[in-house]
């Protein structure tokens, strides 16, 4: 399937499709990433599984982002979960880098951070709200930029529960899950999930090294061996709106994914989800919106900006007062032909 034939296929044209039981989009939702492992990345070479800069010591985690929308509020639980062998010693994460999506949040804090075990983290946000300008405080080669960094030390670092061998000072090794709690300050109108900070991307020049979440791990507190991993490029979709969805006013549309995806983005009245069979290797797809759909955004072939956007004007009609609409992305790899989707977001529409 071509990229120009994407929205024709899945919102135009005639589709055996079956539209299921409505529900409404929660309040709270969740995405995971998961850093290291086969197909994540490493700053320390080619590697897969990726290792530390000793070209050996392979490490992991996972990242659990949970958005309250009604709070406004991002909980990240973090695990270390590098593989263990019984009296090698294991690395501690020492650093988190993420993503938020793209013009849709002013500002997080760090308002609040605990661990499962007696040390407790002591870990400082550096926060880079625009990653187009200078300066770029949280750059880590190859990945580039990215908005969030958590930082601890080797001495305040994650450790595997599992690990038996640290070399760090005894008792200074945090053991998860550990929980960061931030406070987030939405842009006007912004429609945000759990998933549009998940799959937020860092921008860079190195292509195919736009990932969605990196760590940076230690072997020892001296630093002697260390290295900055990756999840797993994919395209990661997400769609979101900001602005106020006044009758007669002004909004925008934003989609992201990873450079080279192409992808659509379409709303409805309709909450769905729609059950649509693809071709191998996608099969059964569900799309978290129902018939009909408008395209908002045609087809898109992601820039190195990892985003594109469209402007659209509520039209002027009272009969659209009080209407919630919900929006998805659809979302082709162009390499592998597999489509993915984004989570859902909604909006209701509101007086003058």
């Amino acid at each position: 399937m071509t990229s120009h034939a994407l929205c024709r296929t899945l919102f135009v044209a005639p589709l055996a499709a079956m539209i299921l039981g409505s529900f409404a989009a929660a309040q709270t939702t969740t995405a995971t990433r998961l850093i290291g492992g086969p197909g994540g990345l490493t700053s320390c070479g080619a590697f897969n599984p990726p290792t530390l800069c000793d070209g050996i010591t392979q490490a992991s985690a996972s990242v659990q982002f949970t958005y309250n929308a009604a709070t406004t509020t991002l909980t990240l639980a973090v695990d270390n979960t590098s593989p263990v062998t019984t009296g090698v010693v294991n690395p501690v994460m020492t650093s988190l880098y993420f993503n938020v999506p793209v013009g849709a949040v002013n500002a997080i804090a760090l308002t609040g951070q605990s661990a499962a075990g007696a040390t407790q983290p002591g870990w400082t946000l550096t926060f880079d709200s625009d990653l187009q300008a200078l300066p770029n405080p949280n750059f880590v080669h190859p990945f580039g930029r990215f908005n969030a960094c958590l930082f601890g030390n080797p001495s305040n670092g994650i450790a595997n529960p599992l690990a038996d061998t640290l070399a760090v000072p005894p008792g200074s090794e945090i053991l998860g899950p550990v929980t960061f709690q931030f406070a987030v300050t939405p842009a006007t109108g912004a429609t945000l999930n759990a998933s549009t900070f998940a799959n937020a991307f860092s921008i860079t020049n190195a292509a195919g090294k736009n990932v969605n979440t990196a760590a940076h791990f230690n072997l020892d507190a001296c630093g002697g061996s260390s290295g900055c991993l990756s999840n797993a490029p994919s395209c990661s979709p997400s769609a979101f709106m900001t602005g106020t969805p006044r009758i007669g006013c002004t909004v925008k549309f934003t989609m992201t994914a990873a450079p080279g995806c192409a992808g659509c983005l379409a709303v409805s009245p309709n909450p769905g989800p729609t059950i649509v069979t693809l071709p191998a290797p996608t099969g059964a797809l569900s799309i978290p919106i129902g018939l009909p759909m408008e395209v908002l955004i045609n087809t898109s072939i992601l820039p190195n900006s990892t985003f594109v956007s469209q402007w659209f004007t509520i039209p002027n009609d009272t009969a659209l007062i009080g209407l919630t609409m919900y929006g998805c992305s659809v979302v082709l790899n162009m390499q592998t032909g597999l489509f993915s989707v984004s989570q859902q977001f909604q909006f209701s529409i509101l007086p003058p």
